[in-house]
């Protein structure tokens, strides 16, 4: 499942995205969004907000971070993601 979260654009200083994650984290410059399919690891995220300096840009990065670990239940995949983990272990 793919996550968007609005950014008007990239920031100047942004260094290149990480080989094993640019399929997965892109910016779409048309509709002023920056995407991540799937979820995203904590590890992902940290690498993600290192690539800039710009608070808009880490911020974005957050809410699609928050997006993509604790999604929203779908009535087709009940428990799905970090929801799914936690289940599993007894935590909700």
């Amino acid at each position: 499942m793919d996550h968007f979260i609005n950014l008007p654009s990239l920031p100047s200083d942004l260094q290149p995205i990480p080989a094993d994650l640019a399929d997965r984290f892109g910016f779409d410059a048309t509709a002023h969004q920056l995407r991540f399919a799937g979820f995203m690891s904590k590890g992902d995220f940290d690498r993600l907000t290192q690539l800039s300096d710009s608070w808009a840009y880490k911020r974005a990065v957050e809410a699609l971070f928050q997006c993509c670990t604790l999604d929203d239940v779908d009535p087709q995949r009940p428990l799905h993601g970090l929801r799914r983990i936690l289940a599993s272990i007894g935590l909700i």
